[in-house]
């Protein structure tokens, strides 16, 4: 990109993001702005600063600040990670391979993920976003919900006794997940 040229409406802000997903620890607002000139010609402090501060108000990321020291800019609750599924698409396939949004997941749904299925948990969700979607947005009462009445809808799972008391592997040999969860079944 040339000087004075800009970015698709969201680009940058798509950019911040996927600079601020790499680093688990976050990133001091300098080495961003560093890392946004170099890379991308990302130059106005300015417009960097007013898309970090959207960013958080729109709930994708936290501000550390600290008098006297530059600001810290982090991606560390679920929360962020909901809203950046939703409101950057381009970035799912960075989210499906994020170690610590992966280990927020299996916290999270430790109480329904049964000792077989948690080493095909990170595979299933680097395999398929909806996966994600579903395990990002959805509580575990409601994927068990959901889950016990998969293979009322399908009847191919009465062919298949292992997968019984297992919601991710329902979860993962059906296409018809999103519509019991939205009700449209």
């Amino acid at each position: 990109m040339n000087r004075g040229e800009h970015n698709k409406p969201g680009k940058t802000k798509e950019i911040m993001v996927q600079c601020l997903l790499v680093s688990s620890d976050g990133l001091e607002e300098p080495v961003l702005r560093n890392f946004l000139h170099e890379k991308y010609d990302i130059r106005d402090q300015k417009t960097i600063k007013m898309h970090l501060e959207q960013l958080r108000k729109k709930g994708c990321i936290k501000k550390y600040e600290k008098t006297g020291l530059s600001n810290h800019w982090k991606i560390d609750k679920i929360e962020h990670f909901i809203k950046i599924f939703e409101e950057f698409p381009g970035l799912h396939a960075d989210l499906q391979v994020n170690n610590l949004l992966i280990n927020m997941l299996l916290q999270k749904h430790q109480s329904i993920l049964k000792e077989p299925d948690l080493k095909y948990f990170k595979s299933f969700i680097e395999d398929s976003p909806k996966f994600l979607e579903i395990f990002l947005k959805r509580s575990p009462e409601e994927i068990i919900k959901a889950a016990d009445y998969i293979p009322e809808i399908n009847t191919d799972f009465n062919e298949y006794p292992e997968i019984k008391d297992r919601p991710i592997l329902k979860f993962y040999c059906t296409s018809k997940i999103l519509d019991i969860l939205n009700g449209n079944v």
